[in-house]
């Protein structure tokens, strides 16, 4: 496996406990609704205006990119930003009068939300690169194929989808992840986060010597978790099944400023990334990088050659 140098990406992440950028909160309204982000950024060096925006999965937190975020500060002058999604960390969020919940946590509910706190924190189009995993992914790629939104400098889609094309899968994904939503709701985090990283897509994670089996992740991700509820709901309204099918057809607006990574044996988004290769019109594959000994979570499985990726492509 890839690796660096710097002793913080290779010290155990129970270990990762120091600061590597400042927790703070801001307040953002959208047409959907308020939020009350939770985000932890550094300072910029070297007088750079370039910013890195981590973007977490589902069930995460801004804390899954201590181990990375610690290795980008050390070998770029950006400015790093990570954000606790809605439903996700200490982030909250408020629907519009007589709006339901799910109103403030849908894809584009979320893409919105990113898009306007990404303005808040002064980020421009030309200088903020967006780095992001699974669900977070699909927010990056929404961002960087809308219209109204800030299209960043570039985008890294780490097991991303662009969404679910077909309706009778779409209908079904859709019916599964609601019927997921209904158990968290009458049972516990700890006992569905470990249903959910029994899942084969998590396999290496859970086998990963870093994070002690499912049994350890599950009680990482229960030790987070703020609304049972709101999380529950995040699950349904998000669903890949109820995500809007415009990304597809606009995948060629990604050619050349956009690295989908991946891991070696996540087999499903491996396919998946060749498809969405050859519908952004990169004919080369220089857009796709495989990552060895690792599956779906890259970023915590192997931060080191993660970061080694990263500053290569951000720096190019």
């Amino acid at each position: 496996m890839d690796s660096l140098s710097y002793t913080e990406c290779v010290t155990p992440l129970n270990v990762l406990n120091k600061s590597w950028g400042a927790p703070s909160n801001m307040v953002v309204e959208t047409s959907r609704g308020c939020y009350d982000v939770k985000y932890v950024a550094s300072q910029p060096k070297n007088g750079s205006d370039e910013t890195i925006v981590l973007l977490h999965g589902f069930m995460g937190s801004s804390a899954d990119w201590n181990s990375v975020a610690h290795g980008l500060c050390a070998s770029t002058d950006a400015r790093v930003v990570a954000i606790d999604l809605p439903a996700h960390g200490s982030t909250t969020c408020s629907p519009n009068q007589g709006s339901p919940l799910a109103e403030c946590l849908s894809m584009e509910a979320m893409c919105e939300l990113v898009n306007d706190a990404l303005s808040t924190l002064g980020c421009a189009s030309e200088t903020t690169h967006v780095v992001a995993y699974s669900m977070g992914a699909r927010i990056a790629l929404m961002l960087g194929t809308s219209a109204d939104a800030l299209n960043p400098k570039s985008i890294v889609s780490i097991g991303g989808s662009p969404g679910l094309r077909d309706e009778e899968t779409r209908a079904a994904r859709a019916r599964r992840d609601d019927e997921m939503a209904e158990a968290l709701r009458k049972g516990d985090v700890a006992a569905f986060s470990s249903a959910w990283y029994r899942q084969g897509l998590f396999a290496s994670l859970a086998a990963h010597p870093r994070f002690g089996g499912v049994d350890g992740l599950a009680a990482r991700r229960a030790s987070t978790v703020g609304s049972v509820d709101a999380l529950a709901e995040c699950l349904s309204a998000a669903s890949p099944g109820r995500q809007p099918d415009t990304v597809w057809g606009a995948m060629d607006k990604l050619r050349g400023n956009t690295l989908l990574i991946v891991g070696e044996r996540d087999v499903k988004f491996k396919a998946l990334s060749t498809k969405m290769r050859q519908a952004m019109g990169d004919d080369r594959g220089d857009c796709v990088d495989v990552v060895p000994n690792c599956g779906h979570a890259v970023h915590l499985e192997a931060p080191e050659a993660l970061v080694k990726r990263l500053v290569a492509f951000i720096q190019r």
